[in-house]
């Protein structure tokens, strides 16, 4: 199911670190940091590790490294990607995409009917799926609230797109 390069696991990551530190590459190279920290991982671990509703995903490289992690939680008939990491220098032999395709494989196999990527992203569209809109509600007290969120949320997705260009080169 991996590439021979790989070898894959499925896992109970006694060794959480390495997906914080892979996490913060992914996003360092964007001058971003996690939105979240490994209490929440380890938090979502414990609540659905004995489920059988989570899991948990690892690619070492040939040298017995881990170079890419995963987190795919499930339920009902619906699989979701909740996160992965992996550190720069290994993305050219494209980690993501084996953790990505052994995810939605082990899922389909036991039955689950569709995977949420969890929003946009052009690299998305490889994996064929098909595209869904998922409304955004939300109610604020008053004028003045409401405009600061606006305001808010267009600031930081102009602060990602500059950091995104910047990072560039």
């Amino acid at each position: 199911m991996f590439p021979r390069y790989f070898s894959g696991e499925i896992t109970n990551w006694p060794r959480l670190p390495c997906y914080s530190l892979q996490l913060k590459d992914v996003f360092g190279k964007q001058g971003l940091v996690p939105l979240y920290d490994l209490a929440r991982v380890r938090k979502l671990i414990q609540h659905l590790r004995s489920t059988g509703r989570l899991l948990l995903l690892r690619v070492r490289n040939a040298e017995g490294r881990s170079i890419a992690t995963g987190i795919y939680p499930a339920m009902n008939r619906l699989s979701y990607f909740w996160g992965n990491a992996s550190y720069q220098k290994d993305q050219g032999v494209c980690p993501n995409e084996a953790l990505h395709w052994y995810a939605m494989r082990y899922w389909k196999s036991r039955g689950l009917r569709w995977h949420d990527w969890g929003g946009g992203g052009e690299y998305k569209k490889k994996y064929g799926g098909i595209p869904i809109a998922v409304p955004w509600f939300f109610k604020s007290k008053g004028q003045i609230i409401l405009n600061a969120r606006r305001a808010a949320y267009h600031l930081w997705r102009k602060h990602r797109e500059f950091m995104r260009l910047f990072h560039r080169g």
